[in-house]
């Protein structure tokens, strides 16, 4: 378990932390519509691996492990139709 933590960010944890907070305040209020809310934010945020904007994307880290020259600049050639 402890293992699985490790790979947690800031980001899910903010996610999960939010979630639990909407689902015991749901349950402490006996609000079915706060409950499904707070058990939707707390799964998203456990079984999700995060979102780029947190620098957890685990496809751009892949590729760039993969192939480092990514920051490379491309270069665009015109080609007119029918000359």
């Amino acid at each position: 378990m402890w293992q699985g933590l490790s790979l947690w960010n800031w980001a899910k944890a903010i996610r999960v932390i939010i979630g639990l907070s909407i689902l015991s305040q749901g349950i402490a209020y006996a609000q079915t519509s706060s409950i499904i809310a707070g058990s939707i934010f707390t799964l998203f945020g456990l079984f999700t691996s995060g979102y780029c904007g947190s620098n957890t994307c685990e496809n751009v880290k892949n590729k760039q492990a993969i192939s480092p020259n990514l920051d490379q600049e491309v270069e665009f050639e015109e080609i007119k139709k029918g000359a």
